[in-house]
């Protein structure tokens, strides 16, 4: 019998922002991975705001149900992110001393960083 495959949430969210940040860290590219950080460290407040607007009659249940929604979907995804912005700091950390020049997270899931000629 054919066992059905498992799926780990977080490895995909994490290989899908490996995707998304492939190639040479630009300006662009780290703007992203701060939004990301600002999102999901704001999202309790953004919660708590949606959950009063509906307390005090603001917005409807169903607007209430679909942002709640989205909202915990984003959420889902944060351990994922967090793979990629440990990963992130301690390359930054290394660029900063010097120690390297440029990094690229690669398909294989290994950030890669090349020493300043």
């Amino acid at each position: 019998m054919e066992r059905e495959p498992v799926f780990d949430t977080d490895e995909i969210v994490y290989l899908d922002y490996l995707t998304e940040l492939e190639g040479e860290l630009t300006e662009q590219k780290e703007e992203l991975i701060q939004r990301k950080q600002a999102r999901f460290e704001n999202l309790s407040v953004e919660m708590s705001r949606i959950a009063e607007q509906f307390a005090e009659g603001k917005i409807l249940k169903s607007r209430y149900d679909y942002e709640m929604f989205r909202l915990d979907a984003f959420h889902k995804r944060q351990a994922g992110f967090q793979r990629i912005l440990k990963q992130y700091d301690y390359i930054k950390s290394l660029q900063n001393k010097g120690m390297i020049h440029i990094m690229t997270p690669a398909k294989n899931g290994i950030f890669m960083a090349w020493r300043k000629p």
